[in-house]
């Protein structure tokens, strides 16, 4: 396991519970290494936005080295984060590819909207100040969109029972930060801050903010035809993606881009999978939404990163459970064996694979989002810049 070890620190408490099955400790390194790969990311990522994606990830692989550190090796790293919204973190990052299916999702999000409406528009209100009342803000590069402050709330595992405002955020994702910090700072005992921040994604690239109404700017998303429920929880897959393909790519070591082309391939999987889902739900859809869904299924890497070597290769990488390859693992097997035991494909031709489905994902969806409605508008008609 030689992935640039001369370059890591050593990580002394997973290495001293590791049992005697290769798998297993092939598993503990992956997740030393996503750690790394993700807390250093956290910490340079300031109050850019990109926060929201990289912090629903971190919770993700925090929470299944939890599970395993608990399931196989009966340790406990004491995160002391809110188990109800870690838990509600790692599956909204599966979208629909989950225990909570396409209608729980589009139920959470129909909550979301209900709440939203009664913080910013309460019953008792001098009514002719609504149109002075922005309650959603939307991100941008250019003409494509990347981010929502709805999908952030979901992204985050916050309760969809109670909107909280952007200021409001602090106290949530500051417990699930230190949760994912706690778990960096047990594999990795002994190692400062400045260890970690030498890490990760540290990009800061300028984005474009904008406020409006959520009862203007969604109905006339997917050019009008989705209820705004399913509207925001593509508009959120959008979003991961967006994440995924701008703020996720790192040279620092070779175990950070290791564990940055796992999160790439995460995030196109589940998506894929979600619109696998989403294309046998004819009732939710439109005939230019089903046109879309079926053009986005029949991307060679949607339509691919979907089938079962891939799905074997999300389960192991994932979850840290390899022991259907036990046998298989050469004597000193790195980062990347898993990519070639499970999928059978050369971990740079993945790379590059993952880049382009991402990439064509972002493209097909963002032109769907855009798309005017009957009367010619668009999202963008109805938003206003914000100077952040």
């Amino acid at each position: 396991m030689n992935a640039d070890r001369q370059t890591q620190t050593r990580c002394m408490r997973v290495d001293s519970l590791l049992p005697v099955e290769l798998h297993e400790k092939l598993s503990m390194t992956i997740a030393a290494s996503d750690l790394q790969y993700v807390a250093g990311s956290i910490l340079g990522v300031g109050s850019h936005p990109r926060s929201w994606a990289m912090s629903q990830w971190g919770v993700m692989v925090t929470f299944e080295l939890d599970q395993t550190l608990r399931r196989v090796h009966s340790a406990d790293p004491g995160l002391g984060w809110e188990p109800t919204i870690a838990a509600a973190a790692r599956h909204a990052g599966k979208f629909f590819d989950g225990k909570r299916n396409l209608d729980e999702v589009l139920t959470s999000f129909r909550s979301l909207i209900t709440s939203n409406e009664q913080v910013f528009f309460p019953s008792r209100r001098v009514r002719a100040l609504d149109l002075l009342r922005n309650d959603v803000s939307f991100i941008t590069d250019g003409t494509e969109l990347v981010l929502t402050s709805l999908s952030g709330q979901f992204m985050l595992g916050f309760p969809p029972e109670k909107i909280l405002t952007l200021a409001e955020w602090g106290p949530h994702a500051r417990a699930l930060m230190a949760g994912v910090g706690q778990a960096a700072a047990w594999t990795f005992e002994g190692r400062d801050l400045d260890g970690f921040a030498a890490h990760g994604d540290h990009h800061d690239d300028t984005v474009t903010w904008w406020d409006g109404k959520l009862s203007r700017v969604v109905p006339v998303a997917f050019a009008g035809e989705l209820s705004l429920e399913l509207a925001l929880s593509l508009i959120s897959i959008h979003s991961t993606v967006q994440a995924a393909r701008r703020w996720t790519r790192t040279t620092c070591c070779a175990w950070c881009a290791t564990a940055s082309l796992k999160h790439r391939f995460v995030v196109l999987h589940h998506a894929a999978r979600s619109f696998e889902m989403l294309s046998g739900r004819p009732d939710l859809l439109g005939p230019e939404a089903t046109e879309h869904v079926r053009e986005l299924m029949a991307d060679v890497h949607v339509r691919t990163v979907v089938t079962p070597p891939y799905r074997r290769l999300r389960n192991g990488w994932f979850h840290l459970g390899l022991g259907d390859i036990a046998q298989q693992l050469p004597r000193d097997p790195d980062l990347l064996t898993p990519v070639t035991l499970y999928a059978g494909i050369d971990p740079l031709d993945l790379d590059a694979f993952v880049d382009r489905g991402l990439d064509a994902v972002a493209a097909l969806m963002n032109a769907w989002i855009v798309e005017p409605e009957p009367g010619g508008a668009t999202i963008f008609d109805n938003l206003r810049r914000v100077d952040m």
